[in-house]
């Protein structure tokens, strides 16, 4: 039923979309309302709505324009689904502005043109690179991303890899300059040297269930639909390479996250939602897509209820 009602793009299965990302989002809050955790504060709130909305649109026109959403909406349903298993996400402003600066940079990479001239779109990868780079230190890795993804491309050259680099120092320098007049360039060159903390045990047992639960599936997703891959070439294949390439990105800065709490694996929401969505979209036998797609949504209003408690 989920399956089949989520085939097309129809206004009314965006608009019944729409209200299950609602229900996900003040379920979430009146659960930690309920549970007296109040530190969240209005402005919080609204600017958490506001971002995590341009976030799933820009997300649902993204799948459809690179071609990877088959038609359907099934990947935006699985990107709301997972929500629920990191609720967190909702309100966390810093993670969702760095989110929403990492989907930039996965749109301009996924939308590249080998036989085009791209350095406007690289330099305004890099751009994004280094405001996500100010927000946060390992944001430093979409660089990386960027030039990973060029070379992907087959589009490799000078120019190529000259022009995210520039854009990446542009906002770097003007913010580096506005510290400079303030007298606080010390906490600049602090910042350019801090030494990642990584430990797993941080996250509640809960959580912990949910990361599980969540690479458990993107890895049988992957594991399962690589093959077919390989065995083609053109857009397709690039695509799921930029896709394979987006997560492994995402997952390496949310784990090098000092103060985690489940929110960063925002960072991962794209990319696991098309793996997963890929590999629903092979899946013939209609029952056990139905029951893959019943599976996610019931763990997913688990987690929702149990991580929004802590």
């Amino acid at each position: 039923m989920l399956a089949n009602f989520f085939e097309k793009t129809k206004p009314i299965n965006i608009i019944v979309l729409s209200l299950v990302f609602f229900v996900y989002y003040f379920l979430h809050l009146y659960l930690l309302k309920n549970n007296g955790i109040t530190q969240t504060s209005w402005t919080s709130i609204y600017l958490g709505l506001c971002i995590n909305i341009i976030f799933l649109t820009m997300n649902t026109l993204n799948f459809k324009k690179n071609n990877v959403s088959n038609d359907n909406l099934h990947n935006t349903f699985i990107l709301v689904l997972l929500y629920g298993l990191f609720p967190k996400a909702f309100m966390s402003v810093n993670v969702l502005l760095i989110s929403l600066l990492f989907l930039l940079i996965y749109k301009s990479i996924a939308q590249f043109k080998p036989k085009l001239k791209n350095q406007r779109s690289l330099f305004n990868a890099g751009i994004f690179s280094g405001i996500a780079f100010i927000l946060y230190d390992w944001s430093i890795l979409f660089l990386v991303y960027i030039l990973i993804g060029v070379l992907l491309s087959q589009k490799l050259n000078l120019k190529n890899i000259i022009s995210p680099i520039f854009g990446f120092f542009t906002p770097i320098f003007l913010y580096f300059t506005y510290l400079f007049v303030l007298d606080k360039e010390i906490w600049f060159l602090h910042k350019l040297f801090t030494i990642p903390y990584y430990s797993f045990s941080t996250y509640p047992t809960n959580v912990k269930y949910a990361i599980f639960v969540t690479l458990t599936i993107v890895s049988i997703s992957i594991l399962s639909v690589l093959p077919q891959i390989l065995s083609v070439s053109g857009q397709n294949r690039y695509q799921y390479a930029v896709a394979i390439l987006t997560l492994i990105t995402g997952f390496t800065v949310a784990m090098l996250k000092t103060h985690k709490n489940g929110s960063e694996f925002l960072l991962i929401f794209t990319p696991a939602s098309i793996v997963i969505g890929r590999f629903i979209k092979t899946i013939s036998h209609k029952k056990l897509k139905e029951i893959l797609f019943l599976g996610i949504t019931i763990c997913s209003i688990l987690f929702l209820v149990i991580n929004s408690k802590q």
